[in-house]
């Protein structure tokens, strides 16, 4: 496998440049990066009860929002009790 270097997207987030190391890391060789299977299943072991339970019994009051406003109205109301928001829009 060959990783190419000089991305168009080098330099913009630094995600393009640690995935390339981490990728070559592996080829190379360095398992440090990766989980063993028994790690793996230790850790499906914990998240997947966690994840069949939020799944088999959705919260009725999740303050869902629209995209693009500031959000629910309970975070709004949380920080300005915090006394940390100048306008009620959210905007400081």
């Amino acid at each position: 496998m060959w990783v190419q270097s000089g991305s168009p997207h080098k330099g913009t987030n630094g995600i393009d440049s640690a995935a390339k190391k981490a990728l070559l890391k592996v080829i190379q060789g360095d398992a440090t990066l990766l989980m063993r299977a028994d790690q793996v299943e230790a850790a499906c072991s914990v998240v997947t009860p966690i994840l069949e339970t939020w799944e088999a019994e959705p919260p009725t009051d999740f303050p869902n929002y629209t995209s693009g406003s500031w959000g629910p109205e309970s975070a709004t109301i949380l920080v300005a009790r915090d006394g940390r928001m100048e306008s009620a829009g959210g905007q400081t």
